[in-house]
């Protein structure tokens, strides 16, 4: 059973990202990454990811993000940053959501992101991540 957000005791917060990124509608991207971010309050926490994908894509992005906490367990997500693809460095903004589970000091997280890419093809990196307070 999810447990409701203790207090900010543990306000440091690390998963790893694991999904699948569509473009045009074919998902044979696989990224894996790291998301960090640090709870400021209880809407507000702020972060960095850096993802790396697989595939046709061949790209590691690297974000800033604020995490609104909208409700409970829900995340929005936005922020902008750098994706680095076949030599290229690439502007892209992120808007997201995500639903954090909090089991007993593990968290599990469903997502769905939106990346827009400065003069290349938009993208949705959907997946999950795991991760732990700290």
């Amino acid at each position: 059973m999810a447990e409701k957000h203790e207090s900010f005791a543990m306000p440091f917060h690390i998963s790893v990202v694991h999904g699948d990124t569509i473009i045009n509608g074919k998902a044979d991207n696989a990224p894996l990454g790291i998301d960090k971010g640090y709870r400021v309050n209880s809407l507000l926490g702020l972060g960095a990811i850096i993802e790396y994908a697989w595939g046709q894509l061949d790209a590691t992005t690297v974000i800033a993000v604020a995490d609104i906490h909208v409700g409970e367990g829900w995340v929005m997500q936005i922020g902008p940053g750098i994706e680095y693809s076949h030599g290229e460095e690439i502007l892209v903004s992120r808007l997201g959501l995500t639903y954090e589970l909090d089991l007993n000091h593990y968290t599990f997280a469903p997502q769905m992101h939106w990346d827009c890419h400065d003069g290349e093809k938009n993208s949705v990196v959907a997946g999950f991540a795991d991760g732990f307070p700290f």
